[in-house]
């Protein structure tokens, strides 16, 4: 695939703080690329350094042959516009600043269905209208790369709901995303690619179903939790168990039935009151790398 971004050994200090640790990263085009991590992870500082908003320390990143800083559309903090205006005049302040016609602006409001909001003032917008407003000025122009910085911070279900469902459209018309984020249920529900970070540090990146993995996951419990541990470790499937309050998760190299694995269980003399399949996922595959 085409590299839309190449980030080499990016490192940013901060007063003697490392904040990010030689960073090396490939965005691919046409991905949704999700920046993972804690709050002071780093992820806020790299896109800062790729949006030149600050300098990094050392290292290098660059943007593809075809992608110059106005075919980039970016959202780096909350909602920053105008509140006595209306939604159509702060984008034209936007389209000014952007040197975009405003011929531009009923496009992007229509895209994230605001249109008919065009002239209703920025103040008596809800949050997920605020921030989808700002998605809307992020896309003025036409860029090929759209940067977010935690799009859905802070939004109800419904907002949070809104604000994924556009990125999927956003992504579906061929535009580059990076989305940097510490909710990973919403990562992994939008990002095709991720890279997971911890105070500066790349502990793992990739596409976000190899990361996953397949491990068959089983959560169990039953009244003697330590003998089904221990009957749990002697089995030569078990790859890894772990205690999810007083229950126990248990990874399994292959396929494994629940009534066979209940029955078994039985004949060792456990009984089972709680049998539960669980698909992996970030959150899971983020405790595990950070414990």
């Amino acid at each position: 695939m085409t590299s839309v971004l190449s980030i080499q050994n990016l490192t940013k200090i901060y007063s003697g703080n490392t904040v990010l640790n030689g960073l090396n990263l490939e965005v691919h085009r046409g991905t949704v690329f999700g920046l993972l991590g804690p709050n002071g992870s780093g992820k806020t500082t790299t896109l800062s350094i790729l949006l030149d908003v600050i300098p990094q320390t050392s290292g290098v990143f660059t943007w593809g042959s075809d992608i110059n800083r106005k075919k980039i559309g970016s959202l780096l903090e909350s909602p920053n516009f105008y509140s006595h205006l209306t939604a159509e005049r702060n984008l034209k302040i936007a389209a000014d600043i952007k040197q975009v016609p405003y011929s531009d602006i009923d496009r992007v409001l229509q895209f994230v269905s605001l249109l008919d909001r065009k002239k209703s003032k920025f103040k008596t917008f809800s949050l997920g209208m605020k921030q989808r407003l700002a998605i809307a000025s992020a896309l003025l122009g036409n860029p090929v790369v759209l940067i977010l910085d935690e799009p859905t911070n802070g939004l109800d279900p419904q907002g949070i709901f809104e604000i994924r469902e556009l990125i999927h459209t956003i992504s579906s018309q061929g535009i580059t995303i990076i989305i940097a984020s510490h909710m990973l249920d919403e990562v992994q529900k939008v990002c095709t690619d991720v890279a997971i970070i911890k105070n500066g540090n790349l502990l793992v990146n990739g596409k976000v179903d190899e990361l996953l993995g397949d491990d068959n996951i089983i959560v169990l419990q039953a009244d003697d939790s330590e003998k089904l541990k221990s009957i749990l470790e002697q089995r030569s499937d078990v790859t890894n168990i772990k205690p999810d309050l007083n229950k126990l998760v248990a990874s399994f190299s292959s396929e494994v039935s629940a009534d066979t694995l209940n029955k078994e269980l039985f004949e060792e003399g456990i009984v089972l009151s709680h049998l539960e399949r669980r698909q992996k996922n970030l959150e899971m595959q983020f405790l595990e790398l950070t414990k």
